[in-house]
């Protein structure tokens, strides 16, 4: 059975203008594209106005980290990223995805670098061939010393890529790819798409000012972390989560205009 794993970014289920900041419309039509895939994917989502715009306004957004002196204030934190979690699986369910949601804490291990322990593998992996949809998103994860750490949404996939070892890995975001740095011609402001990224080419990435504002990274984030992923996988890409149809052309196998994340492989 082939696994896919699909990153719902922030940028794709929020949006200002939404009540609540949840754009349902179009986490609704992701989910109706994912519809006639749905069989042997695992979903996670990232937290976008929700998750990022208290790690400006509390302080926390280089190191990821709320002290157990504010634990309250993490907990409420904590408490709008599961609602959000909620809006997600209720329009998935009303869309008939089999959603299944996994709690962070008692599936990751404390570093957050992998699952608290093998069983849990075979557990995701029995979820998945029983045709359910597991889904996991960006949380705030308390510590054995009383502290809060954000546990981004990138960082999940990747430690899922390493544990399913999916077909494809599909990171959603609000732009159509990963811009180049690099213009079209000389008199021309216009970002090229990087169809194609790898090491070779990664510096060539074009920076947003808005990735500094970002507790996880932003778009450099994502692909550093996309590229690692593309080594646990046949297919990753990086591609526009706003744009009708994409979704359900990449997981059906055909061309649309995205960026292709690869690296030379090592044995999956």
């Amino acid at each position: 059975m082939n696994f896919n794993m699909i990153k719902f970014g922030g940028s794709v289920i929020t949006s200002e203008t939404c009540e609540g900041f949840f754009n349902e419309k179009n986490t609704y039509r992701l989910a109706k594209e994912l519809l006639p895939h749905s069989r042997g994917c695992t979903l996670v989502h990232g937290t976008g106005l929700i998750g990022k715009p208290p790690a400006i306004r509390y302080g926390y957004l280089n190191d990821g980290i709320i002290p157990k002196s504010r634990s309250l204030l993490a907990l409420k934190i904590r408490n709008e990223l599961r609602q959000l979690n909620q809006r997600v699986v209720k329009t998935l369910l009303s869309a008939s995805i089999p959603v299944i949601p996994f709690d962070n804490v008692h599936y990751f291990d404390e570093s957050m670098s992998g699952l608290q322990y093998e069983g849990l593998r075979r557990s995701l992996i029995q979820t998945i061939e029983n045709g359910f949809v597991p889904i996991f998103y960006g949380d705030l994860m308390p510590r054995s010393d009383g502290s809060f750490r954000v546990f981004s949404s990138d960082s999940i996939a990747l430690i899922l890529a390493k544990t399913l070892k999916p077909d494809k890995a599909i990171f959603l975001s609000d732009v159509k790819g990963v811009y180049s740095n690099q213009s079209y011609r000389s008199d021309d402001c216009k970002k090229k798409i990087l169809t194609t990224l790898n090491a070779g080419n990664f510096n060539r990435i074009h920076k947003y000012p808005k990735d500094d504002k970002d507790v996880s990274g932003g778009m450099l984030k994502k692909a550093t972390c996309a590229l690692e992923i593309s080594l646990y996988c046949k297919n990753c890409f990086i591609a526009s989560g706003l744009n009708s149809g994409v979704l359900s052309k990449l997981l059906g196998g055909e061309s649309v205009i995205s960026t292709r994340v690869t690296r030379p492989r090592e044995p999956r």
